[in-house]
């Protein structure tokens, strides 16, 4: 449920800021898997599921897939980052020093 809360938020940020074409990647598997075919849904992440694909159309999004977390450490660490506080930072263009390590894991090694 509060993966699929924070892609309607990260939904909303993105056309506030007219940002589109979008591609989402989580590492929430059944979140994922309820989007593209409805299956194995909670009630409430079905009703959330209508507003995703809801903003998901506004935003132009063009894929939603499955990343597993070790693809996506970047992802992780500002998950939890944002469990830890009570502020809502953003980072347009350059992100904070402490997920540097963080992106560098992320950076494929085929490069």
């Amino acid at each position: 449920m509060v993966e699929a809360l924070a892609l309607c938020e990260g939904f909303q940020f993105a056309l506030d800021i007219n940002i589109k074409g979008l591609v989402v990647e989580t590492d929430a598997k059944s979140l994922i898997d309820g989007l593209k075919n409805r299956r194995n849904m909670s009630v409430e992440v079905e009703i959330v599921s209508e507003d995703i694909k809801h903003l998901a159309r506004k935003a132009r999004c063009e894929e939603f897939s499955y990343a597993p977390r070790k693809c996506n450490w970047a992802t992780d660490a500002v998950a939890k980052f944002a469990l830890r506080v009570d502020v809502h930072d953003v980072w347009i263009e350059i992100p904070p020093s402490w997920l540097f390590p963080f992106l560098e894991e992320d950076i494929p090694f085929s490069l």
